[in-house]
């Protein structure tokens, strides 16, 4: 079975991720008060609930071995790394 890209989850993560920065914006004060109430608390749970389907979606269909974990380490790694690189560099200036 190919795996295929579900771009309308992908779409409802990037809401999730959006309601987030908007109770985070509340939270500080550049929203009104009321959107940041437990609001971005769904918003992670459904991320994060929608980042692990996805990614067993895509990788359920692959052989379990060590060339198929290395290259999921690998591609996982290149994709987490240079923005965290980013961020830290960011916050220490």
């Amino acid at each position: 079975m190919k795996a295929e890209h579900l771009p309308a989850l992908d779409g409802l993560r990037g809401f999730a991720a959006l309601v987030v920065l908007v109770s985070h914006s509340a939270a500080f004060g550049f929203l009104p008060n009321l959107l940041g109430h437990g609001l971005g608390q769904m918003g992670v749970m459904l991320f994060f609930g929608l980042s692990g389907f996805l990614l067993a979606y895509l990788y359920c269909g692959k052989p379990l071995n060590s060339l198929s974990l290395r290259s999921y380490f690998v591609n996982r790694i290149i994709r987490v790394l240079p923005l965290y690189y980013i961020v830290a560099i960011f916050v220490a200036l």
